[in-house]
């Protein structure tokens, strides 16, 4: 039981570590609508000890095709056991997920998907070079896949091309996902400038 308990504390703290390498960002923000993308990024862009902001598209998903009901399992939080799309800024610098098959998202790409490693769970035919059938906000969606990556601490999530969710979205042009990293080098100067990025935030009306 000692013993148990000391390798449980240590893959615990490995995986958290894991957590924060893949993410290269501080604190994610989430807006309440559809807000334009340069109305965002300058307004956290903007705040003192803001290194870097990237807008991301964000849109809730099932699994299914045109033949039925696209059905959401999750929840009540809404979060776990949810399933996302999520457009990818090209060449973003806040993400840098452990790639197990395949590879990750590409400048050129289109029509193309990675799935994180809760998505794959749901999906055991999915396979690199394989297609897709997802349906976003009651539309269907077919890509391929062009990987997998362990995204710890996210819902099961589809990764697609910023262009491809401009082409898929209702509101294109604007975000709902700000990734958002601070030039801060401890915790309470950071936190600190997290407030600062959520009085913006508010103050522009987001």
């Amino acid at each position: 039981m000692f013993m148990t308990g000391l390798n449980t504390a240590k893959a615990w703290s490995l995986r958290l570590q894991e957590v924060t390498t893949g993410r290269k960002y501080d604190v994610a923000v989430r807006l309440q609508r559809p807000e334009p993308v340069e109305k965002a990024i300058g307004t956290v862009g903007a705040v003192s000890g803001v290194a870097d902001a990237e807008a991301w598209g964000l849109a809730s998903a099932s699994w299914g095709d045109s033949r039925g009901v696209p059905v959401v399992r999750t929840y009540p939080d809404k979060g776990h056991g949810s399933f996302q799309v999520v457009g990818t800024p090209a060449n973003t610098k806040l993400v840098d997920f452990p790639v197990l098959a395949g590879r990750w998202l590409e400048p050129e790409d289109d029509e193309v998907t990675v799935l994180n490693h809760m998505a794959a769970a749901d999906a055991p035919q999915a396979e690199v070079g394989g297609v897709v059938t997802i349906s976003v906000e009651g539309v269907t969606q077919s890509w391929r896949v062009v990987g997998f990556v362990r995204d710890l601490g996210s819902p099961a999530t589809a990764y697609i091309p910023w262009r491809t969710f401009e082409r898929i979205s209702r509101t294109p042009g604007t975000t709902q996902l700000l990734g958002v990293s601070t030039a801060a080098r401890d915790s309470a100067a950071r936190a600190e400038v997290i407030r600062r990025v959520e009085r913006a935030v508010e103050g522009a009306g987001m």
